[in-house]
């Protein structure tokens, strides 16, 4: 019974991996490529004496960068996956595109800051090669595809389901007239009365004729 409900479980998820808006499957993909690049090397240098190093995004004397890095893309990740697990955090102070436009610019800040003070002259002054890693590459890559998604959530305009307001009615029947309303109708309506009064005054007029006889 527990493998059932766990398969259903996984097949449920799947589904809603599958249905999810192109627009968010990009900023899932992208966050998650920014998530684990910090996993990766992100630079490695060489001293004079043909000895180097290579640090991790999460390593070396910039590890600071690498970990806020870390919890900006995991914080859009995971956001990402709340959707899908059908669980929010309520009605947000900002939109949603906002969001992920400010955990990615944090990202982007903190390698722009990381790039500038490694690859500065006077960082590392025995130093005669520095270069970029994979992992640095890959940051680069999931933030422009984070971002991707984000313009896509802006142009796409979504309905906030979450604003209060009200729908007025596009014809107050209340200042309609009849006539407004179906002129045909009322020209039929009106030859009905002017009948109506005629036949009226003809009844009005035999019966003052059957009075007049009996006396």
């Amino acid at each position: 019974m527990r493998l059932n409900n766990r398969y259903m479980r996984d097949e449920s998820f799947k589904i809603r991996l599958k249905n999810l808006p192109l627009k968010e499957k990009l900023i899932l993909i992208g966050s998650f490529v920014t998530f684990i690049s910090v996993f990766f090397p992100w630079y490695a240098d060489m001293d004079k004496f043909q000895t180097g190093d290579m640090f991790l995004g999460i390593t070396g004397p910039l590890y600071l960068t690498g970990l806020i890095v870390l919890l900006a893309s995991g914080a859009s990740f995971g956001f990402i996956m709340m959707k899908i697990n059908g669980s929010t955090f309520g009605k947000l102070p900002i939109k949603e595109y906002q969001l992920h436009m400010l955990f990615g610019g944090v990202a982007l800040l903190m390698l722009v800051i990381a790039n500038s003070v490694f690859f500065h002259s006077k960082f590392g002054t025995n130093l005669t090669e520095k270069s970029m890693g994979i992992g640095m590459l890959m940051s680069f890559i999931g933030l422009l595809i984070t971002a991707f998604g984000s313009a896509l959530m802006i142009k796409s305009k979504e309905v906030d389901f979450d604003a209060e307001g009200r729908l007025d009615p596009l014809i107050d029947l209340k200042e309609r007239t009849q006539q407004d309303l179906d002129p045909d109708m009322n020209e039929v309506l009106q030859d009905d009365l002017e009948t109506q009064e005629t036949l009226n005054d003809l009844i009005e007029t035999h019966n003052k004729t059957d009075d007049a006889n009996r006396f």
